[in-house]
């Protein structure tokens, strides 16, 4: 099996808060953005690494605080934005 130019063996086990970072930030700029640029609801349902990296950067998080963020599993976590896309609030439901 292949998976771009690596070999299933080659793939790695795991990744780090910064590689995380790396593969879901164009998923937010290409995809996710857009759809809220056009006023549409979004469900983001993801890992925790991957959900921490996301929250990061929209909160602006340094990697000690990110480092610190619990993000309980199965508790749906609201976040409003304004129009330029920072975080107005963000709550549990």
């Amino acid at each position: 099996m292949r998976y771009n130019d690596l070999t299933y063996r080659e793939l790695p086990l795991t990744e780090n808060l910064s590689e995380t970072m790396t593969r879901a930030l164009p998923f937010w700029h290409e995809s996710i953005v857009p759809a809220l640029r056009q006023n549409q609801k979004v469900i983001i349902c993801a890992h925790g690494n991957s959900l921490r990296a996301l929250v990061q950067y929209i909160d602006n998080l340094t990697d000690e605080q990110v480092t610190d963020l619990d993000i309980p599993t199965a508790t749906p976590w609201v976040y409003e934005l304004d129009d330029r896309l920072n975080q107005i609030r963000h709550y549990y439901l």
